[in-house]
């Protein structure tokens, strides 16, 4: 009887998936505190607070690539040998692309992580949700972070909001290597919205929980649009479903407040509905 190992790739995707624990919780969500809590103001705007965030920021794109990659490798391609015992060792083929690196950016941030907590030790004793206000006031305020985010290829419509955030892509496939990614990580569901520009928006709203998801959207002539300005039209709708769940469209009822919530949403004439699941894209 054969036993069979992967080579490379369990090393691989235990680097993504400490890698999403970490960053996820640093770049993506959009938690607030409420408009009177005061931020320090040596902190928010310090240098080692910016380097921290960038460095978050570049690995979770890394971990959105390599997930595109792993989608890519056609397994009955990859060689195969045999060592002693009859045991088959596959030999899974480590990403090509140096911008990956996902090993070295993670060292690189855990890096940043001491340096920032070294000058700022008070910053251990705050709450997740003030630590995530930081992140996201840091991105909101700093020329500099926002220049590397853009240089990364993050786009953002608004100023990080106490609601929603919103995260753009020039293709699916990048849609794709996102969403892969994010199922790993502390999840819930995200919305996914494709634009007359011929852009991706991926949402992430504070409602959101692991079975049902909400966005914020504005209405004209019987169009949704992302943007109140509605140069931003909502062509296609879709929203992501846990690996763990089915492609299936679903109803759910909050078992604390009752209320249901369904994937039939009754959306405006000609925009197509879908669902994200796991690896594919599930029209309805």
């Amino acid at each position: 009887m054969e036993t069979l190992f992967y080579k490379n790739r369990t090393r691989w995707i235990f680097y993504i998936t400490c890698a999403a624990v970490i960053s996820l919780g640093i770049f993506i969500q959009g938690c607030s505190l409420e408009e009177d809590e005061q931020l320090d103001e040596s902190i928010l705007n310090s240098r080692e607070l910016q380097e921290y965030v960038v460095a978050g920021a570049d690995l979770y794109k890394s971990m959105a690539r390599y997930a595109d990659f792993l989608n890519k490798i056609d397994f009955s391609t990859l060689q195969t040998t045999y060592e002693p015992g009859w045991i088959k060792i596959v030999h899974f083929p480590p990403p090509t692309d140096d911008i990956i690196k996902i090993e070295v950016k993670l060292q690189i941030l855990n890096e940043k992580k001491v340096s920032f907590q070294e000058k700022f030790p008070q910053f251990s004793t705050f709450s997740q949700d003030v630590g995530i206000n930081y992140f996201n006031k840091c991105i909101e305020s700093s020329i500099t972070v926002k220049g590397k985010l853009l240089e990364m290829g993050y786009y953002f419509s608004r100023p990080l909001l106490k609601t929603q955030t919103e995260i753009f892509f020039t293709s699916m496939q990048e849609v794709h290597g996102h969403l892969y990614a994010w199922q790993w990580g502390n999840y819930v569901e995200l919305t996914v919205l494709g634009l007359n520009n011929g852009t991706w928006a991926v949402v992430w709203n504070s409602a959101n929980t692991p079975f049902y998801n909400l966005f914020d959207y504005f209405e004209k002539n019987d169009n949704w649009y992302l943007d109140n300005e509605c140069t931003l039209k909502i062509i296609s709708y879709g929203h992501t479903h846990h690996w763990t769940s089915t492609s299936n469209p679903t109803v759910y009822t909050d078992p604390f407040t009752g209320k249901v919530y369904s994937d039939y949403v009754n959306v405006p004439s000609g925009v197509d509905r879908f669902i994200w699941y796991y690896s594919g894209w599930y029209y309805y």
